[in-house]
C-alpha cells in the first residue's frame, strides 16, 4: 500500500453490527405493519357495509320503492352467504327477487378477505318507501380475526335505524341486540 492511501469502506465488525441492529429493528416493525394493515382492511370493510346500508335506505326513500340488500343467487333470489356480492335493487313488489323492471343500484364486491366475516340473521335487508325495515331488521356484522381481533354489529330496527352495537362486556368485540358477541367464524 502507499504510505497516507485513504481507506474507505466498512470493517466485518461494523457490518455485522449494522446487520444486527437492521434486523432488531425490522422484527419490530413488520408485526407491527401486519398489524396496522389489517385494521385498515377491516376499517374499510366496516366502512363500506355502513355506506351501503345508508344507501338502501336512502334510496327506498329517494324513489319512494321498496329496496333490497342482499347475496343474490344464481337464480337472481336473496341467498345467506353476505359474504358473497351484495347487491342494492328496487325490490318493488318485496319478493326478495331481482327480476325484470327492477334496477340495480349497486353492487359490493364479494369479501376476498380470508380473515373476515360477514353474516347477517336474514336472507335481506329491505327498506320500504318510508325507510322503515319492518320484519326485515335484524343484526348485519363483521368480524375480521388475524394478530387482532376487529369486528362491528350494525343493529336495524324496524323503523328502519341504523346504529352500531357496544362492547359492553369489554371483550373486544361487539355483542348483537340479543347479548351475545358477533359471529367470528
Amino acid at each position: 500500500m502507499c504510505k497516507g492511501a485513504v481507506r474507505n469502506g466498512f470493517t466485518l465488525l461494523e457490518l455485522l453490527t449494522v446487520l444486527a441492529i437492521s434486523s432488531l429493528l425490522m422484527g419490530i416493525a413488520i408485526p407491527k405493519t401486519t398489524q396496522v394493515y389489517q385494521r385498515s382492511v377491516a376499517q374499510n370493510q366496516i366502512t363500506q357495509l355502513r355506506q351501503i346500508l345508508n344507501y338502501t335506505r336512502n334510496q327506498a326513500i329517494i324513489y319512494h320503492t321498496p329496496t333490497t340488500l342482499c347475496p343474490l343467487t344464481i337464480e337472481q333470489k336473496c341467498g345467506n352467504n353476505w359474504n358473497d356480492e351484495l347487491t342494492v335493487f328496487q325490490d318493488r313488489n318485496s319478493n326478495s327477487i331481482l327480476e325484470d323492471g327492477e334496477n340495480i343500484l349497486f353492487i359490493l364486491p364479494k369479501n376476498e378477505n380470508s380473515n373476515g366475516h360477514r353474516t347477517y340473521n336474514n336472507s335481506r335487508i329491505n327498506f320500504n318507501e318510508k325507510g322503515f325495515a319492518g320484519f326485515d331488521a335484524g343484526s348485519l356484522s363483521y368480524c375480521h380475526t388475524g394478530q387482532q381481533t376487529y369486528g362491528v354489529c350494525f343493529t336495524i330496527s324496524r323503523i328502519g335505524r341504523v346504529r352500531t352495537g357496544l362492547d359492553a362486556n369489554n371483550d373486544g368485540l361487539p355483542e348483537t341486540p340479543n347479548g351475545r358477541n358477533i359471529p367470528c367464524s
